[in-house]
């Protein structure tokens, strides 16, 4: 059986995590929101806030940790918690240099703006979240560097 890497693509509230327990238990799990955490960026896990820039670039050097430990150990692994923006490309990139073999699936979790601003609505304010929907890229069907993307309600 191959190796499998899942990328999880959606907004703030879409339900990424929730897709990921339901529907991938058995990977090892790379979330940015469990790695600040883990830093001490955040005082729990459901405090999803994003950090100062240095804060970030240490969240981002632990993530490329997991995900090379991970796929050097030859796990199926979710990075939960992706944007298909600017920084998706030098993350499947450097997936595919430590496991060149490994299928790289995309998921687009796609729930209306109006639900994520409900869900996470403790947590970020309607502004900031219209701010990062105004710039938000989800994963192109026809993205070369996948083996497949899937879209997925998040409702």
């Amino acid at each position: 059986m191959s190796q499998s890497v899942y990328i999880l693509c959606g907004m703030p509230g879409a339900g990424k995590s929730t897709f990921c327990k339901n529907n991938l238990p058995n990977c090892k799990v790379v979330s940015r929101d469990i790695i600040r955490f883990e830093l001490g960026y955040t005082s729990s896990t459901d405090n999803k806030s994003v950090g100062t820039k240095y804060q970030e670039q240490q969240v981002t050097i632990r993530e490329n940790e997991l995900i090379k430990e991970y796929l050097e150990a030859e796990y199926d692994i979710v990075l939960d918690n992706m944007n298909g923006g600017q920084y998706l490309k030098p993350t499947v990139e450097n997936i595919k240099l430590i496991a060149p073999k490994a299928k790289i699936i995309g998921y687009n979790i796609v729930t209306p703006l109006e639900k994520c601003i409900e869900r996470r609505k403790d947590q970020i304010s309607e502004g900031v979240m219209r701010n990062i929907y105004s710039r938000f890229h989800y994963i192109e069907k026809n993205n070369k560097l996948f083996d497949n993307v899937r879209d997925f309600s998040g409702i």
